[in-house]
Protein backbone atom coordinates (compact mmCIF):
# COMPACT_ATOMS: atom_id res chain seq x y z
CA UNK A 1 0.00 0.00 0.00
CA UNK A 2 2.60 2.36 0.65
CA UNK A 3 3.99 1.66 -2.53
CA UNK A 4 0.78 2.43 -4.42
CA UNK A 5 0.95 6.03 -2.37
CA UNK A 6 4.27 7.06 -3.04
CA UNK A 7 3.90 6.32 -6.58
CA UNK A 8 0.29 7.87 -6.47
CA UNK A 9 2.03 11.50 -5.24
CA UNK A 10 4.66 11.28 -7.78
CA UNK A 11 2.61 10.82 -10.27
CA UNK A 12 0.76 13.87 -9.35
CA UNK A 13 3.63 15.81 -8.84
CA UNK A 14 5.05 15.09 -12.53
CA UNK A 15 1.33 16.02 -14.01
CA UNK A 16 1.10 18.94 -12.06
CA UNK A 17 4.36 20.51 -13.59
CA UNK A 18 3.44 19.48 -16.99
CA UNK A 19 0.22 21.12 -16.37
CA UNK A 20 2.20 24.37 -15.00
CA UNK A 21 4.06 24.22 -18.26
CA UNK A 22 1.30 23.87 -19.88
CA UNK A 23 -0.01 26.78 -18.52
CA UNK A 24 3.15 29.25 -19.29
CA UNK A 25 3.10 27.70 -22.90
CA UNK A 26 -0.24 28.82 -23.40
CA UNK A 27 -0.05 32.30 -22.09
CA UNK A 28 2.79 32.79 -24.22
CA UNK A 29 0.67 32.31 -27.18
CA UNK A 30 -2.07 34.15 -26.35
CA UNK A 31 -0.36 37.30 -26.23
CA UNK A 32 1.67 36.74 -29.46
CA UNK A 33 -1.99 36.33 -30.88
CA UNK A 34 -3.17 39.13 -29.38
CA UNK A 35 -0.40 41.49 -29.95
CA UNK A 36 -1.65 42.99 -33.29
CA UNK A 37 -4.40 44.37 -31.31
CA UNK A 38 -2.50 45.42 -28.62
CA UNK A 39 -0.81 47.44 -30.78
CA UNK A 40 -3.72 48.63 -32.84
CA UNK A 41 -4.85 49.97 -29.14
CA UNK A 42 -1.74 51.90 -28.35
CA UNK A 43 -1.97 53.21 -32.04
CA UNK A 44 -5.96 54.49 -31.24
CA UNK A 45 -4.68 56.08 -27.74
CA UNK A 46 -1.78 57.72 -29.64
CA UNK A 47 -4.23 59.25 -32.44
CA UNK A 48 -7.35 60.24 -30.03
CA UNK A 49 -3.86 62.37 -27.78
CA UNK A 50 -2.78 63.74 -30.82
CA UNK A 51 -6.60 64.80 -32.40
CA UNK A 52 -7.10 66.18 -28.84
CA UNK A 53 -4.24 68.40 -28.50
CA UNK A 54 -5.15 69.51 -32.14
CA UNK A 55 -8.36 71.14 -31.15
CA UNK A 56 -10.46 72.59 -33.82
CA UNK A 57 -7.19 72.43 -36.37
CA UNK A 58 -7.78 68.33 -37.30
CA UNK A 59 -5.84 66.80 -40.62
CA UNK A 60 -8.05 64.20 -41.57
CA UNK A 61 -5.04 62.19 -43.32
CA UNK A 62 -4.52 60.71 -39.79
CA UNK A 63 -8.05 59.79 -39.73
CA UNK A 64 -7.97 58.28 -43.16
CA UNK A 65 -4.19 56.49 -42.41
CA UNK A 66 -5.69 54.50 -39.47
CA UNK A 67 -8.89 53.77 -41.05
CA UNK A 68 -6.38 51.94 -43.81
CA UNK A 69 -4.87 50.52 -41.14
CA UNK A 70 -8.06 48.87 -39.39
CA UNK A 71 -9.65 48.10 -43.14
CA UNK A 72 -6.53 45.92 -43.52
CA UNK A 73 -6.71 43.80 -40.20
CA UNK A 74 -7.63 40.32 -40.97
CA UNK A 75 -8.32 37.21 -38.11
CA UNK A 76 -6.79 35.04 -40.87
CA UNK A 77 -3.13 37.23 -40.46
CA UNK A 78 -2.74 37.67 -36.61
CA UNK A 79 0.98 37.96 -37.48
CA UNK A 80 0.49 41.08 -39.39
CA UNK A 81 1.69 44.32 -37.41
CA UNK A 82 0.12 47.81 -37.35
CA UNK A 83 2.51 50.51 -37.27
CA UNK A 84 1.73 53.85 -35.59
Amino acid sequence: MRLFISLFFVVVIFELLIIIGDIGKGSKIIRKTLKPLAELSETAKTFNAEVSSMGSKIDYTHIKDLAGAISSIDANRLDRYICG
